[in-house]
């Protein structure tokens, strides 16, 4: 016998859920990828295969050259990701994949800013000696990895499918107008206002050359820092302790164990190679170098030489000895280490600011004047707004020029006669006494007065 069984709705629901939120995903790793092909290996094809062979005098050609060439590979991405989509996408997965963009764009900066503050922070306590970077590297990638799995929980939940489905419904991620043959001229009223703001902004930001010196937006990668050993510093005086170089130099391997001459001879060849290495490896070599041992700062009455280098437990003895004896102490600061400037590689998330950030701001402001007057509920008050304004008698143009002359002639005479009354009172009341009017001369003496 046979026998019908509906499906669960619950089960359905599941079965699209999983769907959008695989489908969102994929979109997001899509669109992420052409951002790079557009704004990086496009650029940097161009750079190897073009800019190099074009003369100095044609940059602006190959400026615009290049220009056209991101524009026509994002026009290609666009239609291929439309194509990919199919003619029957997953409701709701345009509200996905941009919700997945974002998503993966905060949590990148989020991760790189917290990175940030890990690595200033051990870097200054320096909790595992050699290790400091690897752990500080390593615990931020696990912050990233956790932000992105909470970003892939939260699509996978049954709420985000609801949400996903009502942002989409509103038409924020769709070219289909709403009702689009009511409202027509409040609708356009409404996006020349929203330009025009906008455009008085950027005309504001071009006007005060707010961009002229923007160049790229980056933001620094932790953990990535490298110096460039220019100065010894007192390192190549140390002579109490011995260092294992925590990264190589020529003539000797990293691990090698230095001290006295061999050491100082090792890092004045370093200064004088301008040798590049980790921020944390050479914090490391100026840790083991000085460790246990301070800078004398002035004498006083000890036997120290000034900038000198002695062990801290021998200058606190001296510093107790000589207050004890009721002499001047000597005083201490932190020896130089080596190092040099420091290089940290970025991350750009905006190449070439100064032209990006106004085309950025046009598109957004056209896209979103044309949503706004398309959303459901805004457009039907536009729509009734007009409907309203149809229903105002409008005066003719004759009609107007006649009440316009009646009412400046009106404005006209009573400003005349409040004028007249006015001098009248003033006049009325000198003479009964009641106010007394300044002379000019009295006037010009209050005023220098009270300057």
């Amino acid at each position: 016998m046979a026998v019908a069984v509906k499906n669960l709705p619950e089960a359905a629901s599941k079965s699209r859920l999983s769907r959008l939120a695989v489908g969102s995903l994929v979109g997001t790793v899509y669109v992420l990828a052409a951002l790079a092909i557009v704004f990086y290996l496009v650029p940097t094809a161009w750079e190897l295969l073009v800019s190099r062979n074009m003369p100095g005098y044609l940059s602006f050609v190959d400026e615009a050259l290049k220009g056209l060439v991101m524009l026509a590979a994002a026009a290609g991405l666009v239609v291929l990701g439309r194509r990919l989509l199919g003619p029957t996408p997953p409701h709701g997965i345009r509200a996905g994949i941009a919700a997945g963009f974002a998503g993966v764009v905060g949590a990148t900066l989020l991760t790189l800013g917290l990175g940030q503050l890990l690595e200033n922070w051990f870097y200054s306590q320096n909790f595992f000696g050699p290790f400091t970077r690897a752990v500080g590297a390593g615990v931020t990638a696990l912050i990233g990895l956790a932000l992105l799995f909470v970003l892939v929980r939260a699509l996978f939940r049954p709420r985000a499918e609801r949400v996903l489905s009502q942002v989409e419904d509103q038409g924020w991620f769709s070219l289909s107008s709403y009702k689009k043959s009511q409202g027509l001229r409040v609708r356009r009223g409404t996006i020349l206002g929203i330009l025009l703001v906008v455009g008085c902004g950027i005309y504001t930001m071009l006007s005060h050359r707010t961009l002229e010196t923007a160049t790229d937006a980056r933001v620094a990668v932790p953990f990535t820092g490298r110096v460039t050993i220019e100065s010894v510093g007192d390192v190549g005086r140390v002579t109490q302790n011995s260092v294992k170089l925590p990264f190589a130099i020529d003539g000797y391997e990293a691990g090698t164990e230095l001290s006295g001459a061999d050491l100082r001879k090792a890092v004045e060849e370093a200064a004088e190679r301008r040798v590049t290495a980790d921020r944390f490896a050479v914090h490391d070599l100026n840790t083991q170098a000085f460790e246990g041992l301070v800078r004398v700062d002035t004498p006083g009455q000890s036997r120290y030489e000034a900038n000198g280098l002695v062990p801290r437990s021998e200058f606190d003895a001296e510093v107790q000895r000589l207050t004890n004896e009721g002499k001047t102490p000597p005083t201490s600061k932190a020896p130089e280490p080596a190092g040099g400037p420091v290089e940290i590689q970025t991350l750009t998330i905006l190449p070439s600011v100064k032209f990006t950030v106004p085309l950025l701001l046009v598109v957004g402001t056209l896209w979103l004047a044309f949503r706004v007057v398309n959303y459901p509920t805004f457009a039907d008050f536009l729509i009734a707004t007009e409907a309203e304004l149809n229903k105002v008698s409008w005066t003719t143009g004759r009609r107007l020029r006649q009440d316009t002359i009646v009412v400046l002639a009106t404005v006209v005479l009573l400003t005349v006669f409040l004028f007249v009354v006015d001098i009248l009172w003033v006049q009325i009341m000198q003479t009964v006494g009641v106010i007394r009017v300044p002379t000019t001369t009295e006037a010009k003496d209050q005023a220098e007065q009270s300057w």
